[in-house]
Formats: C-alpha cells, sequence, structure tokens
C-alpha cells in the first residue's frame, strides 16, 4: 500500500493559513488608515495670496468634509500685528465663516484658524492677502502689542497652542500600515518557499 504524502498536504495547509492571515491583515491594516485621513482646507475666501481692493465682508473656509461644530476659531490680525478679528466661525456644511463687521486696515492682513476635523483630531493653519483700501486705520505698534497681550488668556482658553497640535499630530504617526504589510509579505514568502523546498527533498525516492 502506498503511503500518504503527508508532508506536501501539511504544506498546502500552512500555505493557505498564511495566505489567510494575510489577507486579514491587510484589511484591518488598511482600515484604520483610511479612517485616520484629517480634513483639509479646499479653499479660502478671500484666497491665500490675493489682493483686494476693499476689505471682504467676511472670511469663509471651505474643507474636505464638514467640521465639527466644537470650539472652531478664526483670528485675523492687521499689517501691525493688531487683532481686528477674533471668534468662532459659524459651521455652514463644509464651510466655516467668520463675519468681518469692522472691516479691516489697508494693506496685508494674516488669517489664523483652526477647526476639529470629521475624525475629531484638530487641524489648523493660516494664510493672508492685501486690501488695497481699508475702512480702518491700523493702530500703532504699542497698541498692537496691548490688544495682542490681552486677547492671549482668551485665545489660550478657546484653543489649544500650535505646540500643543504638533504634540497631538505627532501621537498620532506611527509605523505606516503599509510599511508593516510589505515587511510581512516576503517573511511569508520565504517561508512558504522554504516549505516547499522541505516537502520536496522529503518526498524525493
Amino acid at each position: 500500500m502506498p503511503e500518504t504524502p503527508v508532508i506536501p498536504s501539511l504544506v498546502h495547509r500552512a500555505l493557505g493559513a498564511l495566505a489567510a492571515v494575510l489577507g486579514v491583515l491587510a484589511i484591518v491594516l488598511a482600515v484604520p488608515t483610511a479612517a485616520s485621513a484629517h480634513d483639509q482646507l479646499v479653499s479660502s475666501d478671500p484666497a491665500d495670496g490675493t489682493s483686494l481692493e476693499a476689505p471682504p465682508e467676511a472670511i469663509t473656509l471651505t474643507f474636505s468634509d464638514t467640521p465639527l461644530d466644537v470650539s472652531p476659531q478664526i483670528r485675523v490680525t492687521g499689517p501691525d500685528g493688531a487683532v481686528v478679528a477674533d471668534g468662532a466661525p459659524t459651521i455652514e456644511g463644509t464651510a466655516a465663516v467668520l463675519a468681518l463687521p469692522d472691516g479691516l486696515p489697508t494693506g496685508r492682513s494674516t488669517v489664523q484658524w483652526r477647526v476639529v476635523s470629521a475624525d475629531g483630531h484638530p487641524i489648523e493653519g493660516s494664510f493672508s492677502f492685501d486690501v488695497a483700501q481699508g475702512t480702518m486705520t491700523a493702530a500703532p505698534s504699542e497698541q498692537a502689542s496691548t490688544e495682542q497681550t490681552s486677547s492671549a488668556p482668551a485665545a489660550a482658553s478657546g484653543s489649544a497652542s500650535p505646540s500643543t497640535l504638533a504634540n497631538d499630530d505627532a501621537s498620532d504617526t506611527g509605523v505606516s500600515p503599509l510599511a508593516i504589510l510589505l515587511a510581512v509579505v516576503p517573511l511569508v514568502a520565504v517561508v512558504g518557499i522554504a516549505l516547499a523546498l522541505l516537502a520536496r527533498r522529503r518526498t524525493k525516492p
């Protein structure tokens, strides 16, 4: 009676199990990667670097997804660094809008913004634009310094500092799932080839 080829059967089962584990691992690693993508700023009105004849009536930020209405903040500073607008924008779908009732001074204005993206992570950024004919006079540098000092506690209570946000982003980063997958695939291939070679040697007469 011929002997049953036990070794090849075990090899086939082992390879099948390894393939199944690899498929499950790929799915598990792909899900967090897709879920961890933060929202992105798609456009702004005024656009970054644009030159306007007159001040805009509002600052509008449009994102790739609807941001959470959790302590959003937009701050506008004039050419001298004085804060001319600072408040929580209204979330309108994928847009965050902050009205500018007092206008802006002539010159370059800088917009700093911070929102919480749909995945729950805070994101922030800044941009600037120029106003050719403003509706208010820029304050002296001493007054600007006083206004910035007085507004600092309110900003600290309403939003995290840039260093805090950097730490949050750093804590989210780690070993790339794709890197893990690329490391596992060759290992599985080597194990499979080794088992196949071993089976062939043992089944030779």
